[in-house]
């Protein structure tokens, strides 16, 4: 899309490059994309901490593309006309050749996002079991996604089994990082027998 200049490249460069910084030094360390308040750390001081950590990224011209991209994107740009170059795409595309990201080969074997975030998951996990299997979920019994009740993906995993056998347990959304907690979990399952017991009166 970029290259294509399908869209303004100034948005999509700042997400992409946030959001790979962020995967590739949460892979080393979790502790190290967060700030004091508990929140993620933007792309400019992701980027000296991934140096810290030795990764081989091109910071230099990582940099210079934030440094084009961040007044356009706030209005500040004395030159609308600044844009970014080749050599910006080409070290945002080398990020993924780094362990925590490897995603765009799977860009055109799926069809929605979603789709492709269930097959990264499945292959987290294949890559951290014991023995090779056909299908990771019978090694690690994980659950087929489900319905998301925040963002309403199906990318909602559950971590087990109610004591009915379905699926109103605590989990997590792959997506967009939805927990839910034990106290929900009971709620929703309580609700759930109620409607099915008065369904059957």
């Amino acid at each position: 899309m970029l290259d294509e200049d399908r869209v303004p490249p100034e948005g999509p460069f700042d997400v992409a490059l946030t959001n790979g910084l962020l995967a590739i030094v949460a892979a080393i360390d979790p502790a190290a994309v967060m700030d004091k308040r508990g929140f993620t750390l933007p792309a400019s001081a992701l980027l000296p901490k991934a140096v810290a950590l030795g990764l081989s990224i091109n910071q230099a011209t990582l940099a210079e593309g934030l440094d084009l991209t961040q007044p356009l994107r706030h209005g500040r740009a004395d030159d609308e006309w600044i844009q970014l170059g080749s050599r910006h795409l080409t070290a945002l595309r080398e990020l993924d050749e780094i362990n925590g990201l490897e995603v765009l080969q799977h860009v055109g074997a799926h069809r929605t996002v979603d789709d492709m975030m269930v097959t990264l998951f499945y292959e987290k996990a294949r890559a951290y079991a014991e023995r090779d299997v056909r299908r990771v979920k019978d090694l690690l019994d994980v659950m087929d996604p489900e319905e998301c009740d925040e963002c309403f993906r199906r990318t909602f995993v559950p971590l087990g089994y109610d004591d009915s056998g379905g699926t109103m347990t605590v989990g997590l959304c792959i997506a967009c990082g939805y927990q839910r907690d034990d106290d929900t979990a009971w709620d929703m399952y309580m609700a759930e027998q109620w409607e099915l017991r008065w369904q059957h009166e």
